[in-house]
């Protein structure tokens, strides 16, 4: 209970950085293409764990992707590079196909035309 509320209380600092930052950085660089917005997630070290379950749990049914990547430490360019790796140097799409279930198949049938 004593680390959720201090988690609690950080995150009130969190979000006031987060502000600053994107008023910064939509000052100096944003314009009507692009603008930013710094999030902040509540993620410590003692809830690190069920967060990133969470929010896997959560992209499993079509929510933010990037949201578990982040929670876990890795950067975006890392990830890029990883599944450029993955993908298109190892096929490990084409070798390592994740188990089908009702919410990752796209609902496409084979038809068997004889």
């Amino acid at each position: 209970m004593s680390l959720d509320n201090d988690l609690s209380m950080m995150m009130i600092l969190g979000r006031k950085f987060a502000h600053f930052f994107s008023v910064l950085m939509n000052n100096k660089f944003g314009n009507k293409k692009i603008s930013f917005n710094f999030v902040i997630l509540p993620v410590s070290y003692y809830n690190l764990d069920e967060y990133t379950s969470k929010a896997k749990d959560l992209a499993a049914f079509g929510y933010v992707f990037l949201t578990p990547v982040a929670a876990s430490g890795v950067n975006q360019v890392n990830l890029s590079d990883l599944k450029s790796l993955e993908n298109d140097v190892l096929d490990l799409d084409e070798v390592l196909k994740p188990l089908q279930s009702a919410y990752t198949q796209s609902g496409k049938t084979n038809a068997v035309t004889a």
